[in-house]
């Protein structure tokens, strides 16, 4: 579920690994209680560095993808 969530562009990541939620989100309660609670949260440590993202996917994602502008954290 949550990799098709990143598929849709309802959420991204940031280059500093932190969840980032679109403002128009709409779905399931149980859906929307996840990403708000995963909502500027940073992503925890990976056993393995090569797991993490590169920069350059990142930004395309945002740029591409993400159905932003993000929501603020409150």
């Amino acid at each position: 579920m949550r990799h098709k969530l990143f598929d849709r562009g309802v959420f991204t990541l940031n280059s500093y690994m932190v969840f980032r939620v679109a403002l128009n989100t709409q779905g399931t309660c149980s859906m929307e209680e996840w990403l708000l609670c995963c909502r500027g949260q940073e992503v925890r440590n990976l056993v393995q560095p090569e797991y993490y993202p590169e920069n350059d996917f990142i930004y395309w994602h945002i740029r591409e993808v993400f159905m932003g502008p993000a929501q603020c954290v409150k």
